[in-house]
């Protein structure tokens, strides 16, 4: 068995053919697959789906991406054996042969290729399918015209195949199994093997043809015949062990019988919508006009959206996307610059008006404490001034001393008077000298003091009647540095 890659969610697939407008809902949850909604609409094959159909019936829809099938009758598909393993070898011979393959030129069509896997020794197997580019981009505009544009578009042969990974996990063995799902206008033959498709075709019969004309099912069992024959030429080795009919297929009556008796192999009608828990009861598909379409790809694809390998997108609509995406972008960039812009405005004024509204606290504050730090100052200017005052270098004791050493001998000078002022930290010494030059070595003495600095004489020494020569000595105290 293999693993259940079934996602959990809604999803929304759209079909606009030739013929029917196809829109389904599955949800895909933990208890299973349920088909919530179906719309089938008959189309004018001149006028096709117009957006306001559309619209109308997208608005039943929940809101979201919606996914795009394409029928297989629209596409081109080959499959090519490539002599390389290298994927960029083959990428470079598919771009390639999609010219080779087509008559329109590479401006026309929309390419796209899948690896089915190793063919022989040094050969690839490779599904390319092409589109007209016109096809494609005639589905995105009228989405878009209807306001809910595609998200993706792949080609309902991979729908089909993503039903039987899901309905039909694939056993061990080396047989494979054909399906062929018919729609209204057409019928899709594929085999698969592995769960890899190996083979398709599309042929031009469908249920509305085999209801009208009797002789529409030999044509198309003669065409199953051709394709399962081709098949064999082309794929040694590779039996097909079963025929599976879907879509359709189950209500012509005779088909699967006549398919039976003719190729010679087990024919098994198969209900698509086996594999739901829950669908809707309207509209009834398995009665007329609805009993003639196939849902098979629309289902196959919603099971598994990420095995769809195929982007069917012209290159117009890629580019309008990318230029949408990137104005978003930049409208995204736009906002936050601009919001960071804002931010950094408001935090600047509120950091502002902050500080502001801290310094006029502040000022407050000193405000109503400018007495206090008066009273503070006043008080440490008191404590100085003591400080200065209990200075030991102002002890008179310490200042005779000092004075009594520098004097010269006795009877060669006279001190008569000492004035010291504390607070501005002076000294003056008036007396008389025997000349001129005791003073000038009593000078000289002070000023070698640890104590004093600035000594000098007033100028105003004068001899006396005596003999003697009157002076007088100013001083300062030598400024200690605070060892703190």
């Amino acid at each position: 068995m293999s693993t259940d890659r079934t996602k959990h969610g809604s999803v929304v697939l759209v079909e606009i053919g030739n013929d029917w407008l196809k829109v389904i809902q599955v949800d895909r949850g933990a208890t299973g697959l349920a088909l919530v909604k179906v719309d089938l609409e008959k189309l004018d094959p001149i006028k096709s789906a117009s957006p306001d159909l559309l619209s109308r019936i997208l608005r039943k829809y929940p809101s979201g991406s919606v996914y795009g099938c394409l029928p297989r009758q629209l596409a081109t598909v080959r499959m090519l054996d490539l002599p390389s393993t290298d994927p960029l070898e083959i990428g470079d011979m598919v771009e390639l042969q999609a010219g080779k393959l087509t008559p329109y030129s590479k401006e026309e069509i929309v390419a796209d290729y899948k690896i089915v896997g190793p063919s022989r020794d040094g050969y690839t197997k490779v599904m390319l399918v092409i589109v007209q580019r016109s096809v494609l981009r005639n589905r995105f505009s009228v989405m878009e015209e209807a306001g809910i544009p595609l998200a993706t578009m792949s080609i309902g042969t991979e729908g089909v195949l993503n039903w039987m990974r899901k309905a039909f996990p694939s056993g061990n063995g080396r047989g494979a199994v054909a399906v062929l799902d018919v729609d209204a206008a057409f019928s899709d033959f594929m085999v698969i093997a592995q769960d890899r498709l190996l083979f398709t075709r599309s042929i031009l019969v469908g249920a509305a043809t085999l209801a009208a004309d009797e002789g529409a099912r030999d044509r198309i069992v003669k065409e199953v015949s051709n394709a399962l024959q081709t098949f064999a030429s082309e794929n040694s080795g590779v039996k097909v062990e079963r025929l599976l009919v879907s879509g359709a297929g189950i209500n012509v009556p005779g088909l699967s019988p006549l398919l039976s008796e003719r190729q010679n192999l087990p024919v098994e009608p198969v209900d698509g919508l086996q594999i739901f828990r829950k669908t809707p009861s309207q509209p009834a598909l398995h009665q007329a006009p609805y009993d003639a379409v196939s849902l098979t790809p629309l289902i196959g694809m919603a099971i598994d959206l990420d095995r769809l390998e195929f982007r069917l997108v012209p290159e117009s609509v890629k580019l309008r996307k990318e230029l949408v995406q990137k104005a978003r972008s930049l409208t995204v960039l736009g906002c936050l610059i601009i919001s960071t812009l804002v931010l950094l405005s408001m935090w600047g004024t509120l950091r502002y008006f902050f500080k502001r509204a801290q310094l006029a606290d502040i000022r407050q504050d000193v405000s109503a404490k400018a007495d206090e730090v008066r009273a503070i100052n006043q008080k440490l200017r008191l404590v100085e001034v003591v400080q200065q005052r209990s200075d030991p270098r102002l002890a008179l004791f310490n200042i005779l001393s000092e004075l009594r050493q520098a004097l010269p001998e006795p009877m060669q000078i006279m001190v008569d008077t000492v004035e010291f002022d504390g607070e501005r930290g002076t000294l003056q010494v008036s007396g008389t000298g025997a000349s001129a030059g005791d003073i000038g070595s009593l000078v000289q003495s002070l000023e070698k003091s640890a104590l004093l600095a600035d000594v000098r004489e007033d100028g105003s020494t004068t001899r006396e009647s005596s003999g003697r020569f009157r002076f007088r000595v100013l001083c300062r105290l030598e400024e200690v540095p605070d060892a703190g």
